[in-house]
Order: C-alpha cells, then structure tokens, then sequence
C-alpha cells in the first residue's frame, strides 16, 4: 500500500517524503515521535502533526494537515480526514471518520462506528456515540 508506514518493515523504504519507521530503527521519520505505537498498513500523510504518546490501530489514515495532540489513541480502520484536530489524550474508536476541519477536544472518547461530519467542534471531556455527544466524567 502506498504510504503505509509499518513498524514490522525489514528495510528502509520512503513514504511520501519520508522513511519508514522500523522495529530496528524508529527514529528515521521526523513526523513520528519515539515513543509512538503504530499499527500495520498505517498511513501518515505529510504535513500531519503526531504529538508525543501517539497510539494509532492497523489500517488507518491521518490525512495533510491534521493534529494529533499528546497522548491520542486512534484505533483500527480510522480514518482522519485533512485539517482535522484530535486533542490532548483522546480516544478515537475502530471504523470512526473523522471529516475535515473538526476539533475534538482533549480528553474525549469516539465511539467505534460514528462519523463525525466536516465543521464540527466537540468540547473538551465530550463522549461521542452514535446518537449524539455526551458530558463524560474527566479522569485523573
């Protein structure tokens, strides 16, 4: 797949612009953090931003421009639309789409299965689920 980034590659390979981050060697993408747990078949797009602590699942995309704050966890199947902004320490579930241009807040939770339509902004301690956004309880 063109552009995946894969932390299970043999060899050094350039993805859009850069390498990919290997067991051996994750240190050769400057996107990546060093701490950051990546899925297979994970796309990164250039110019998205991953902050520190990043977890993202197998088969997901960040698209150009998009943000990911310290300690985001994206899961499987996820795709990050172009331009969007995931805050500080928030979950994002298996098969969500985030469309472009939307703000989640830090420390949020996204249901598996919700699409969250282009424009929104979703506050911070907000759980999404399919029928609508919730006040969650933040945690400690």
């Amino acid at each position: 797949m063109p552009g995946a980034i894969s932390p299970y590659a043999d060899h050094d390979s350039v993805v859009q612009g850069m390498k990919v981050i290997t067991n051996r060697d994750r240190s050769l993408s400057a996107l990546m953090p060093e701490d950051a747990n990546v899925g297979y078949n994970v796309t990164i797009e250039k110019g998205a931003t991953i902050g520190e602590g990043f977890t993202i699942g197998n088969l997901s995309t960040i698209e150009t421009g998009s943000q990911t704050d310290y300690g985001v966890t994206v899961g499987h199947r996820a795709t990050i639309r172009h331009h969007a902004h995931i805050g500080e320490s928030s979950k994002i579930g298996d098969d969500v789409t985030i469309e472009p241009h939307v703000r989640v807040g830090k420390n949020s939770i996204v249901d598996n299965d919700v699409t969250i339509t282009a424009g929104t902004a979703i506050g911070e301690n907000k759980h999404v689920t399919k029928t609508g956004v919730v006040d969650r309880m933040p945690t400690s």
